[in-house]
Formats: C-alpha cells, sequence, structure tokens
C-alpha cells in the first residue's frame, strides 16, 4: 500500500510532500523501505500515487513542482532495491505553466507503462502515456482527459475530463504489440509518433482534424477523409496538440514532430 502526504513539511519547507509504502506482514501494516520525499518548497509530493502489482515500483505526483515551469508538476517512478526506494529514469516534467502535471498516474500491473493526468482543466487536456524502455520513460502516445486509469495489461485506458460543468469518461484501447491507443468506440488512430513530415490519421468517418501549439492556439486545420496523411513538413521541432472531431466525439493527441 502506497500513501502521498502532499502537504507534508520536512521541517525546512512547507508542503515539500512524502510518500511511503507499507506491507502487511505479522498481522500488522509495516514500513517497507524508505520515506520518499518531495524536493522543493510547495512542490505536493504525493498528490498522487500508484503502485504496481508486484509492490515494487511506485508512481508519484508532484502537482506543483517548478523546475520547468511554475507549477508545471513532475512524475517520479521508484524501484525498491536492497531495502530502499531509488527512482528509476530521471524525472518527468509538465510542459505548460499551471498544468499540475502528476494529478493523476497509473501503473500498468508490470510497471511497464505509465499514464499521468493533469490538473489543468482545458478542451485541449490530455493523459500522456510513457514506457519503460532500458529505464527511460519514452513517451508513447497521449489520449483525451484529465485523470486516468490502466488496466493491468495496460492495454486499456479510461480517462476522465470535467469542462465547463460538464463531465466526459472515454475509454481507449491498444493492441499488446502497438503503442498507439485510440477511442474504443470510434478506432481512431494517429502514426507514427514522433513523426517527421507526415501523420497517418486513421478514421471511421470524415472528421475535423486541428493542428494547435501547447497554448492552445490554432495553427492549422482542415477537413480529413479516412485515413488521410497530415503534412508535417512545415511545422517546427516540438510537441504538438491533435484535436481529432468526429461527430459530436473529440480526441486530443499529442505529436512530436522531429525534423
Amino acid at each position: 500500500m502506497a500513501i502521498g502526504a502532499p502537504t507534508y513539511d520536512d521541517g525546512a519547507s512547507l508542503n515539500t510532500g512524502n510518500v511511503k509504502v507499507y506491507e502487511f506482514s505479522g498481522g500488522d501494516w509495516q514500513l517497507l523501505g524508505n520515506s520518499m520525499i518531495g524536493g522543493d518548497y510547495g512542490d505536493e509530493f504525493g498528490t498522487s500515487v500508484n503502485i504496481n502489482s508486484a509492490g515494487d515500483l511506485v508512481a508519484v505526483g508532484s502537482i506543483d513542482n517548478s523546475d520547468i515551469e511554475m507549477e508545471a508538476g513532475m512524475v517520479g517512478v521508484f524501484r525498491l532495491e536492497s531495502g530502499s526506494w531509488n527512482q528509476v529514469g530521471s524525472n518527468i516534467y509538465g510542459e505548460t505553466e499551471n498544468e499540475g502535471f502528476g494529478y493523476t498516474v497509473s501503473l500498468d500491473s508490470l510497471g511497464a507503462t505509465l499514464a499521468v493526468g493533469s490538473e489543468l482543466m482545458s478542451s485541449s487536456a490530455s493523459v500522456r502515456i510513457f514506457e519503460n524502455q532500458s529505464d527511460s520513460w519514452v513517451e508513447t502516445d497521449s489520449v483525451g482527459g484529465n485523470v486516468c486509469s490502466l488496466n493491468n495489461p495496460g492495454t486499456v485506458a479510461i480517462t476522465g475530463a470535467s469542462l465547463g460543468g460538464q463531465g466526459t469518461v472515454r475509454v481507449f484501447t491498444t493492441e499488446s504489440t502497438s503503442s498507439v491507443y485510440s477511442v474504443k468506440t470510434s478506432d481512431v488512430k494517429v502514426y507514427p509518433n514522433p513523426t517527421r513530415d507526415l501523420v497517418n490519421i486513421s478514421l471511421e468517418s470524415d472528421a475535423y482534424v486541428s493542428v494547435l501549439d501547447l497554448q492552445g492556439n490554432i495553427i492549422t486545420e482542415q477537413k480529413v477523409q479516412q485515413n488521410a496523411t497530415l503534412s508535417t513538413a512545415s511545422l517546427k521541432d516540438g510537441i504538438y496538440l491533435l484535436k481529432i472531431q468526429t461527430g459530436n466525439k473529440i480526441q486530443t493527441s499529442r505529436i512530436v514532430v522531429l525534423h
């Protein structure tokens, strides 16, 4: 069992936050390994926590971390090794001011796939998906929503979002051999990602597609048909939002452009 205390005061800074893991042994809950403590004032380390099935890998969200941008947020993953919790790979950071990245975290049963949601409520909010590749967390996809939960194999992601007083829940699915998630009910797929000069969009019907920057500014928008190809040749290297509307359903994905 993993427990986060985001308002924990380490004696020098307020709301640094900490996380403790317990195991049930000898009829009682015993502390497992060392406490994990946030790094800076106001980080709120432990806002969200999730542990894998074996109980030896923990993901921790820190929504007010400001290492990259003010309160952009951060997520760290820790593995139990020789009685101590040691970080796996580097910190994973939010990208925009006040994003609150790490609002929710979810690991699959093996701890090989990680989904992270953000506190920021907007139409472009997305849950980012990462895979552990040789102990480095590599972003493989993103799907619309703020909060998230993965199933045990990591092949289904359930996300929720609230905007303008209305809430939505969506289910995304992927084949176990693929890193591409799609809306289960409409089967939208976006690949390759990262991309260089083009991105393929697989749809069941015609759709309106918009490319936005991370501030939500529309760069291009157009109507596309099934199995469309969108040029990214004119885009600078970076991360963009791809908003796909089919009927009354909207999927927002992140694409990485690297020329």
